[in-house]
């Protein structure tokens, strides 16, 4: 039976994640909650009160940028500290969480979920612009030697990942980051920087297929959180980027 940890990256923005931290409480009193800082504010008093892990990073990633998102670098020290979350919690599954996702509601995983995220292509099924071009896609397949079952990432905050499967390929996957990552950013596919996009990309590396959550919503500042959608599990606040 699948279970549930959550792991916050967190900057600056402490309001809008007491009030991140406060909804998963409600429908995940117990569940492990991982605080990892990217040496910005003081989340203590938030870990005291929601019962969290907390990691302060000295080391400052700063939010990605146009074009690349991250080079390889700071993408490998993001997985590296996904890597610690995902051994510390005691989960087959983890959710990434940002300062702008509210949970309505304990999810329904199936067993089998590899990774779980948004949409990755418009309803028709064609590819979203910053979609995934051919060569990156044959070069994922030729690694993992299973063509992916997407033409895009949807791997934003609120995607689930199953644990093991992060932490038993975690040295493979930087080893072809560390010696690849350079050349395909710089002659294939910029857009892999993006922490939308590696994490969905680390589980095709893996030959994992990518599932989409149709209970995922996105809303805007006259959301009512108190009414959500019967259907909707969860929710990514994208009008203004943080919860305020």
């Amino acid at each position: 039976m699948s279970s549930l940890s959550f792991v916050l990256f967190g900057s600056n923005q402490l309001q809008s994640a007491d009030f991140v931290l406060e909804n998963i409480r409600k429908h995940y009193p117990d569940n492990y909650i991982a605080i990892l800082s990217d040496c910005g504010a003081d989340y203590t008093q938030l870990s005291n009160k929601h019962n969290t892990e907390y990691f302060y990073f000295r080391k400052k990633l700063s939010y990605p940028v146009e074009p690349f998102g991250w080079r390889k670098d700071k993408v490998i020290e993001f997985l590296e500290r996904l890597y610690i979350a995902c051994l510390r919690c005691n989960t087959t599954h983890i959710m990434y969480v940002e300062e702008d996702v509210i949970v309505f509601k304990q999810l329904e995983i199936p067993d089998d979920v590899e990774i779980m995220g948004f949409k990755t292509c418009f309803p028709d099924g064609t590819k979203f612009p910053n979609g995934f071009p051919d060569e990156f896609i044959r070069i994922t397949e030729q690694f993992s030697g299973v063509i992916p079952n997407i033409i895009g990432y949807g791997a934003q905050g609120g995607a689930v990942i199953k644990v093991d499967t992060f932490i038993n390929n975690f040295f493979r996957i930087k080893y072809f980051l560390l010696h690849n990552m350079d050349y395909i950013q710089d002659n294939i596919y910029p857009t892999a920087g993006w922490i939308d996009c590696f994490i969905t990309w680390f589980y095709l590396l893996c030959g994992k297929k990518y599932i989409f959550n149709e209970k995922y919503i996105e809303v805007n500042n006259n959301f009512d959180y108190n009414n959500p959608p019967a259907f909707a599990e969860l929710a990514t606040h994208y009008q203004g980027k943080y919860i305020r």
